[in-house]
């Protein structure tokens, strides 16, 4: 008998006959379930580094757009400056169109912290166009006052300067003579 438990323990039957054949079940089961988890957890790499090339090909897109729009505003302003051939109406278009569209962008924001705050749907028509409309005025608003400061600021800089310069503030042009 002692030969035949020996022999038994040996070839693993002796577990196959104490714990029956849900034994071999488990062992089975145990390779099946590291099997799903490889596929899973390459499922998730995968997944992870599709999100990560949408999300870089995103940002891309975002600057490129960003690019594009600050190049347009620079050579609309520069296309103002020498058609009117004067640096500060150019300066002043720069400064218009920069609080325009940051007034945009800040607008947009705005609207949608509205609308997380109201609790309204995303799809809600009036929040995103009265957002971004009155960040458009306000910017212009802006921009206006920063030209206003801004040409009487050159203008006291150049009063304060000895000798005659030719200073051009918002279409008119001042002589102004320190001596």
């Amino acid at each position: 008998m002692m030969l035949v438990m020996r022999k038994w323990v040996e070839t693993g039957l002796a577990a196959a006959v104490i714990l029956g054949p849900l034994h071999l079940a488990v062992d089975d089961f145990q390779g099946q379930f590291w099997a799903a988890a490889a596929w899973i957890l390459a499922a998730c790499v995968f997944a992870v580094i599709i999100g990560s090339v949408a999300a870089l090909l995103l940002l891309l897109t975002v600057g490129l757009l960003a690019g594009l729009i600050a190049a347009g505003v620079v050579s609309a302003s520069v296309v103002i400056g020498v058609l009117r051939r004067s640096v500060s109406t150019g300066f002043r278009a720069l400064f218009f169109q920069i609080g325009g569209v940051f007034g945009l962008i800040v607008g947009s924001l705005g609207a949608w912290v509205f609308i997380l705050l109201a609790k309204l749907p995303m799809d809600s028509v009036q929040p995103w166009v009265i957002g971004p409309l009155v960040g458009v005025v306000f910017g212009l608003l802006a921009a206006w006052m920063f030209n206003f400061a801004w040409g009487r600021s050159v203008e006291w800089i150049a009063r304060k300067l000895p000798g005659k310069k030719v200073v051009e503030v918002e279409g008119e042009r001042i002589a102004s003579s320190n001596q």
